[in-house]
């Protein structure tokens, strides 16, 4: 009888290629775009941390403390409500605020710029939560929103609640300023180019006009002759 052949096993010899289908998977579902985050756009982070490519625990300990800030400033704003100098020192601000923008108003109609004029706008006088460059402000945008959903938002008095609509508003003029910067570089970019075609175009008018002037003058000499 012949020798029985000799299988040599090596573990985890199919990882790699089990690997590769499930990221070859994950893949597909990115391009239909199902990983997306809480507002429906695509999720990138998400893609890192299913492809094995990310830290998902670093990335969820970093949301969670965005969370948690979140939640604190929340409920910094009810505290705010609750303490009636508070609500009289926002009155009045709000008072001075209108103020100045109906003198501002009436000053860029004759023509003058305010900030030139020496007019400055009022300063909140209380502390308030700060939008940082460091924060994740989709998860702010996220946890506010939840919070200006609820009645405990709805029972606040319209000065606070004013706060916090411009507190979001902030959170979400930060979320889309990389995109703001690529749409002007974008257009400065169509500018130039717009530019450049219609100097171009200059140019070849330039060019007729001496060709023009050239025939014309092969014409008179013929004539002359």
């Amino acid at each position: 009888m012949g020798k029985k052949p000799h299988i040599n096993i090596v573990q985890g010899s199919s990882l790699p290629e089990m690997k590769s289908a499930q990221q070859d998977r994950i893949m597909t579902l990115w391009d239909k775009g199902a990983i997306v985050k809480k507002d429906g756009s695509p999720d990138p982070q998400a893609l890192l941390k299913l492809m094995g490519m990310g830290d998902s625990n670093e990335l969820f300990e970093m949301q969670q403390l965005d969370e948690n800030k979140a939640k604190m400033e929340n409920k910094q704003f009810e505290q705010l409500a609750q303490n009636p100098e508070v609500l009289q020192l926002l009155q009045q601000y709000n008072m001075q605020q209108q103020q100045f923008e109906q003198q501002a108003q009436v000053m860029q109609m004759q023509g003058i710029d305010p900030m030139q004029a020496g007019m400055q706008p009022p300063q909140l006088p209380i502390p308030t939560p700060q939008v940082r460059d460091f924060y994740d402000h989709e998860v702010h945008v996220y946890m506010h929103n939840a919070f200006r959903k609820s009645s405990v938002y709805d029972e606040l008095p319209p000065e606070v609640q004013q706060l916090v609509d411009e507190h979001v508003q902030q959170h979400m003029e930060a979320l889309h300023a990389p995109m703001e910067a690529d749409r002007r570089q974008q257009m400065e970019q169509e500018q130039h180019m717009q530019e450049e075609q219609r100097a171009m175009k200059k140019q070849d008018l330039q060019l007729q006009h001496r060709k023009l002037d050239i025939e014309e003058k092969k014409v008179e000499k013929q004539m002359k002759k």
